[in-house]
């Protein structure tokens, strides 16, 4: 078997690490996998790494077309069996070939992303299932708002994975690299400084929380177009002394050890593979229902769970994981074991082999 993935990012982010997972899994099950990328991205690096074979392609401007014929070619010369496409770009290309030479492979798209889709030829042409023979959903959000808005329900929900065998032996990076006072509670929220992922929420649950517990310090990882108007907010909360940027953290999950706790505010999530993240280092999370929370967290049973911007609850919640540490336990660990049964990389990776062979009977 012979399968060709297409993404074109610039950068890594959740659906990249997920593609990273994929890839090294199939590498070993034997299964032959071609990377189409961007060139000097960072899948590219990552590829050349990990003695992926990959086939990077120029895709803007007027090199749009020679990447069609490129990667049309190389269809034809690797035999390749099957399609998968991981984000826009990258399906682009794939339905370009389909449609202008006819090329008669499967087809599959994974879906990441809980927004609906929008345009006429996007809902009718692009995304529907004149072209795409199965759609990979990674929660049931997900699914749903794909269904809703477009010509195409020929789609299955498999869930994010991670990487279960992760060691999350406390290294001291927080305290010896960042200086960070350890003794504190920390509270943690690990997410692009966005719009969308809402840290104004967590900032304002923070200053709450803060009324009643003071060895409190919260840590916000990530960097984006927000930062500046973020710290503002902190400033005028009153809590810039108990709040600390960190900006980009490279591989933020060995942070997770010294964490005490993931209070996770986005507001559209299509899954949020943080979550399984702290899920395997058995930390407790609270959460908003965001679109893919609701399928990783079952409120009460492997986390907090509320309506999004929340701040009333969250401050509840986060309050009774700190006050109730036997329920506490019982969480994490049924948090944990929902993990390893159902997202590890094995399992996942399995699931999307298995649709590969439905998709080629």
């Amino acid at each position: 078997m012979t399968i060709l993935h297409l993404n074109l990012q610039d950068g890594w982010r959740g659906g990249e690490q997920q593609l990273a997972y994929l890839l090294v899994n199939h590498q070993q099950r034997g299964i032959n996998s071609i990377l189409v990328c961007k060139p000097d991205s960072d899948l590219h690096h990552f590829a050349l790494a990990n003695n992926i074979p990959c086939f990077p392609v120029k895709n803007n401007g007027i090199n749009k077309f020679s990447a069609i014929l490129n990667v049309k070619k190389l269809i034809k010369r690797k035999n390749i069996e099957l399609i998968h496409c991981h984000e826009s770009k990258g399906l682009n290309i794939a339905i370009a070939i389909k449609a202008l030479f006819r090329v008669k492979k499967p087809l599959i798209l994974h879906r990441r992303v809980v927004f609906p889709i929008k345009g006429w030829f996007s809902r009718n042409i692009k995304y529907s299932d004149k072209y795409i023979d199965q759609t990979i959903c990674i929660s049931t959000a997900v699914q749903r708002v794909f269904n809703q808005t477009t010509k195409n329900n020929k789609t299955l929900v498999i869930p994010s994975m991670t990487d279960t065998s992760f060691d999350y032996t406390n290294t001291f990076i927080l305290k010896d690299e960042y200086q960070i006072n350890t003794s504190k509670v920390i509270i943690g929220y690990i997410a692009a400084l966005t719009y969308e992922k809402d840290h104004e929420t967590f900032l304002k649950t923070a200053k709450k929380i803060l009324t009643q517990r003071e060895d409190i310090l919260f840590l916000i990882i990530g960097k984006g177009p927000l930062e500046a108007s973020l710290k503002q907010l902190s400033k005028k909360l009153n809590i810039e002394n108990n709040v600390k940027f960190l900006g980009f953290v490279p591989n933020a999950k060995k942070l997770i050890p010294e964490i005490d706790i993931l209070l996770f505010t986005s507001r559209f999530e299509g899954f949020g593979s943080t979550i399984l993240d702290f899920f395997i280092a058995k930390k407790p999370v609270v959460a908003v229902k965001n679109g893919g929370s609701e399928d990783a967290i079952t409120n009460e049973s492997t986390g907090y769970l509320c309506e999004a911007g929340d701040v009333e609850k969250l401050t509840e919640y986060t309050l009774e994981v700190l006050n109730n540490p036997q329920k506490t336990n019982i969480l994490v660990n049924n948090a944990y074991n929902y993990t390893v049964k159902n997202c590890s990389i094995n399992a996942v990776s399995q699931l999307i082999l298995d649709t590969y062979k439905q998709c080629l009977k």
